[in-house]
C-alpha cells in the first residue's frame, strides 16, 4: 500500500479501501478473497486475514495443478526402512569412502 519515502509510487490507505469497495459494488463480489503482494528481498504473495482490528498476512501454499501427472501417489506409501532392498555393493556401505 505504502512506503513511507517512495511518494511516486505509494498508494493511501484510503484510497486502497475506497479501491476495495467499489471493486466489490461493481463487480459483486461479497465474498472474495484477497490475496497481497509483499516485497522485501523477494516479492512474496501473501492471503490476508483480519483478527483484533488488525489484518494479518498468512502464508500461502503452492500446489502442483496437474497432480495426475506429477508423480506424487495420492495416498503416502509406507515402507519400513528394514524392507528397503540397499543391495550389496552399494556406495554407502561402511568403508567405501563415498562420504
Amino acid at each position: 500500500m505504502w512506503q513511507a519515502s517512495d511518494y511516486d509510487h505509494r498508494l493511501s490507505a484510503e484510497k486502497l479501501n475506497k479501491i476495495i469497495l467499489l471493486s466489490i459494488e461493481k463487480l459483486n463480489l461479497s465474498d472474495a478473497e484477497i490475496e497481497v503482494e509483499y516485497q522485501r528481498e523477494t516479492i512474496g504473495k501473501y492471503a490476508i486475514s483480519f483478527n483484533n482490528g488488525k489484518f494479518i498476512l498468512m502464508n500461502t501454499l503452492t500446489d502442483c495443478l496437474a497432480q495426475d501427472k506429477c508423480g506424487i501417489p495420492v495416498t503416502k506409501q509406507k515402507i519400513r526402512l528394514s524392507e528397503l532392498n540397499v543391495g550389496s555393493g552399494s556406495c554407502c556401505e561402511p568403508g567405501s569412502k563415498c562420504c
